[in-house]
Order: C-alpha cells, then structure tokens, then sequence
C-alpha cells in the first residue's frame, strides 16, 4: 500500500463488512470452505498488524488524515463536497444536469447533477439488483453483490470512477445470473 490509497482500505474494509453480514445472514447456507478462508484471511491479517504495527499506525494516520479533509487532496474534496451539496440544496428535485460539474465523490455530484430523484432512480436499480441476486442463493450472485456494494461504496465518498468498465460489467454480470435462473425456472415448469 505504497501509494497510501484510502479508496483501497475503504474496499477492502467494505467487502470484509459484507461477507460478514453475508455470514450472519446466510451463515447456514454459506460453505464452510469460505467461512475458513475468510478466518484465515483475518488471522493473517492480524499478524501481520501485529508484526508491521508501526507501520500500521502511520498509514491509520494517514488514511484518517486524508479522510478528514485535511491535506492537499482531502482539503480540495472536502471544498468541491460543501460546493456540490450547497447546488442540491438549491435544485434539490432534479439537480443541474449530468456533466456540468467536476466531481470528487459520487455522492455530492450525483446529489447536485441529478438532484434526489436522479440519484433515487440509480440507488433503486442498483438496490433491485442486488436484491434479486441474493434471492437467487448462489455463491456467484452473493459474490457479485459484495463487488457491487464494494465499488459502488468507493465510488460515494471516493473520486468517482463511474465511466470504468468494470462497474457496468458487474451490472451486466447480475442481470446475465437472473435471466439464466429465470430461464431455469421456466424449464423446470413447462
């Protein structure tokens, strides 16, 4: 972590809450492999926090530092955040229009370009897609919803990546496990 990325922490952070929400919620039907892997994972990960805790604690300050708005990164992010949410605050139905802003976070961009009713329309598709996906019970939609929830939670309080590929992918990726379960179904039925 040479590069002092808060958006990496931020992600790896987020998709460690998920499987663990994912654990609790789907504890019984999740595979015991996973669960072992992901102790692992976490034992390892408290080695070495063990063993690298000075350097631990200065990248901790860090991350805290550019999370709080403090640097020349945090402080430009913090000043565009207060600029964009004082703009929904003046349009806050349907924003000023996609593109007419620079953004430094998904969240205050979308708020002051699409205003509530754009960023509801996105959360809604976003939300439903996941909400589908976890209906399904697979281990590959369950696994698409963490990188879905994952990137989507960098993107709100990161600068935002939103034209990358990879995000489409995914969306594109959920939609493919649904149409193929739904055509599943159909099959079993007729």
């Amino acid at each position: 972590m040479q590069n002092r990325s808060s958006s990496y922490v931020l992600g790896v952070l987020t998709a460690v809450m998920v499987m663990v929400l994912f654990q609790f919620l789907y504890g019984n039907k999740i595979q015991k492999k996973r669960l072992k892997t992901l102790c692992f994972v976490v034992l390892v990960l408290v080695l070495l926090l063990f063993l690298f805790r000075d350097n631990f604690r200065s990248i901790m300050d860090i991350f805290l530092l550019k999370i709080g708005g403090q640097g020349v990164s945090g402080s430009t992010r913090s000043a565009v955040a207060a600029l964009h949410f004082r703009v929904f605050l003046e349009n806050f139905l349907f924003g000023v229009g996609f593109g007419t802003l620079r953004s430094a976070d998904l969240i205050t961009g979308w708020l002051a370009q699409g205003g509530i009713i754009g960023i509801s329309l996105y959360l809604g598709a976003v939300g439903s897609l996941c909400i589908r996906l976890l209906r399904q019970g697979t281990t590959e939609a369950k696994d698409l919803v963490i990188m879905i929830v994952s990137y989507n939670v960098i993107m709100m309080i990161s600068v935002p990546e939103f034209m990358q590929i990879h995000i489409w992918v995914y969306y594109a990726m959920g939609q493919f496990l649904i149409i193929q379960n739904h055509k599943k179904g159909m099959r079993r039925t007729i």
